[in-house]
């Protein structure tokens, strides 16, 4: 069971929601993110969603898009991301971490890797991650990343509408 499934079913036996928080990481810069991080998950987060600055956020609302303007100006990369989660992994083990990002830093990201998608996702676990949500790919464009995550051992979340046909959820 993953860390994910353990925290949703310690809230479904509570009779409680989860609270889910999400922070753009190198928002406004490094030191400042970890510290706005550290603070939320410290505060009582039951699942983080770590934002990856993408320089066309199209998919998100002018909040979130201003906060990835301002951590791409403090020099974030995938790599510092990644950082980022494993301080906050070694913080707070039982967290559950989910990587909120646009394909394309991902797929970048992946190129680096002998192993591709699948190098790439091994590396997220390593680096603390629980779990991928990619914003920009629906399901039927979601292989190439989905499928490495799944046999990494990442829980991959995808987004969907309440008219969503069931062969999408």
């Amino acid at each position: 069971m993953s860390r994910l499934d353990r925290r949703f079913s310690a809230c479904a036996r509570d009779n409680r929601a989860a609270l889910i928080g999400y922070l753009t990481a190198f928002d406004p810069d490094l030191e400042t993110s970890f510290a706005n991080l550290e603070a939320a998950c410290a505060a009582g987060l039951d699942v983080l969603e770590l934002g990856v600055p993408f320089s066309d956020p199209a998919a998100d609302g002018p909040e979130i898009q201003a906060a990835m303007v301002r951590a791409l100006a403090a020099g974030s990369t995938v790599a510092g991301v990644l950082d980022l989660a494993k301080r906050l992994r070694d913080r707070f083990s039982d967290l559950p971490i989910v990587l909120f990002s646009y394909a394309n830093p991902l797929l970048r990201s992946a190129e680096r890797y002998p192993e591709g998608a699948v190098g790439f996702c091994r590396h997220l676990v390593e680096r603390g991650v629980d779990g991928l949500l990619v914003v920009d790919r629906p399901p039927e464009e979601a292989a190439v990343l989905r499928e490495p995550a799944r046999e990494a051992g990442l829980d991959w979340i995808a987004l969907c509408a309440p008219t969503s046909p069931s062969s999408r959820r």
